[in-house]
């Protein structure tokens, strides 16, 4: 009987621990759950927020502990070893929407882990996104920092000069200046990261293009090889270098493109021509009787064409080939040495009442002649026999007596465009001394026949007269 009595104490003891123990396990599960809940709307313990603690907060709890911190935190920007400002992220125009910040991070968190999270700690940063600035509120804050950029070197990209040897690159030079788009981007960075220090030299202006830039490279190849190409020009038998200096001075580089200055080398075709070119220009002459005398522009002469030869230089020049090239030229006198006059011409001197015709720079014949009346002299200046004429008849009006005349002549040689011209006269008594003054011309130069006869049959048509 005592026996039964003791295993009923038993059963009894047995059934209380039991029951104990499921009362823990509902406590411990009710608390669970009720945590788990909690922490649906909470942050778990040991939650770390911008060095904050937000443990057991709502998020707007947390909002209203973070907002004026984060905003109102001490930031620096430092230039080397010196601090250049000291600032607030809203004095700098930031804003965020910590909210939502808080929001996520809370949503991202596992309640159902809170009961580790008594023994783990998260420490967590703002990130950049939601992070804005105000535009007109930097712009202030910019100004007011006092980074006078005038005052500052301003960067410099390495790049291509004309240099005493030649073209040259002159290295690149890394200024101080400040970008200011870079140091807002900076500030909200460095803020997004939850850092507090800004290095300014990180936002000068950059150095895009360095004395080691490959195409810097190629182009200074190019550019050397262009201006040292040697262009000929080669004009009445004559050969003539452009000035290497010229080449020089015409070369440019636009957009990275190689270019040559063609109102320049307009400018030096021009004076080319000007300076070689003997149309409508006075000429010293070594006559026969009166040393060196000036003769005057007339037909005689040639042009070369300044246009055609810019065009051929500047094609050229562009091809970066040495080569010769050729410019037009118009007119006469295509003696190709130089002097266009050469060494076989007929001179007629007004004053002797003299012709002489030089051949090869040997005298083949002279004689005495009438040129024109006081009233109707010939006319003086470089010209050249453009015709040949047999047989001829010369028509006109004497500007002396008004009357027309038909003067038939066997040798017939114009040198002027207006009916000037050599030919015989065998209606004239005498030639030389001052006849001219009585019985002179109506402008052209009257030759003894038999004479006309002998320079009719020598003289080729393009040869020079010069009448002084």
């Amino acid at each position: 009987m005592k026996r039964r009595n003791h295993n009923v104490k038993k059963q009894k003891s047995r059934k209380g621990l039991w029951i104990t123990l499921s009362l823990i396990v509902i406590a411990l599960v009710v608390a669970y759950g009720v945590g788990a809940t909690y922490f649906q709307s909470h942050f778990l313990p040991n939650t770390v927020f911008e060095d904050q603690n937000l443990s057991y907060k709502t998020v707007d709890q947390a909002n209203a502990t973070l907002d004026s911190k984060v905003l109102d935190s001490e930031q620096t920007i430092q230039e080397g070893n010196k601090t250049i400002a000291t600032y607030t992220p809203k004095e700098a125009g930031i804003s965020i929407d910590i909210a939502t910040t808080l929001k996520n991070q809370l949503k991202g968190q596992n309640a159902l882990m809170w009961p580790i999270a008594f023994f783990e700690s998260t420490n967590q940063k703002l990130s950049k996104d939601g992070v804005t600035i105000d535009d007109n509120t930097y712009k202030s804050f910019f100004d007011q920092l006092g980074l006078d950029n005038d005052s500052r070197q301003k960067s410099e990209d390495a790049h291509i000069e004309a240099g005493d040897k030649g073209f040259e690159i002159v290295p690149e030079v890394s200024g101080t200046q400040v970008d200011p788009e870079k140091l807002k981007e900076a500030i909200v960075s460095n803020f997004g990261e939850g850092k507090n220090t800004i290095d300014l030299t990180k936002t000068y202006y950059p150095v895009a293009v360095t004395k080691d830039d490959d195409k810097l490279k190629s182009q200074l190849e190019e550019l050397n090889d262009k201006q040292n190409t040697v262009v000929t020009i080669a004009y009445n038998g004559l050969d003539e270098e452009v000035p290497t200096e010229d080449v020089h001075d015409w070369i440019y580089i636009e957009n990275d493109e190689i270019k040559f200055d063609y109102s320049k080398i307009t400018a030096y075709a021009e004076a080319f021509s000007d300076k070689v070119s003997t149309y409508k220009k006075t000429r010293k002459f070594k006559s026969t009787n009166d040393g060196e005398v000036e003769i005057k522009p007339g037909t005689y002469g040639w042009t070369l064409s300044s246009s055609d030869l810019a065009d051929k230089l500047y094609a050229q020049l562009n091809k970066g080939e040495d080569g010769t090239i050729q410019p037009t030229i118009n007119g006469s006198g295509l003696t190709g040495t130089g002097d266009d006059i050469g060494n076989t011409y007929i001179e007629v001197s007004i004053k002797d009442q003299h012709m002489w015709y030089y051949e090869d720079g040997k005298l083949a014949l002279d004689t005495p002649v009438v040129t024109g009346h006081p009233e109707t002299p010939t006319v003086t200046g470089a010209f050249y026999v453009w015709e040949k004429e047999r047989d001829a008849i010369l028509r006109g009006e004497n500007n002396r007596t008004g009357q027309d005349y038909e003067s038939p002549v066997d040798y017939w040689m114009p040198f002027n465009w207006n009916g000037y011209g050599i030919h015989d006269s065998p209606w004239q008594p005498a030639y030389g001394g001052d006849n001219w003054k009585i019985r002179g011309s109506n402008g052209c130069v009257n030759t003894p026949p038999e004479v006309m006869a002998k320079l009719f049959d020598t003289v080729e048509i393009g040869t020079p007269v010069l009448v002084y």
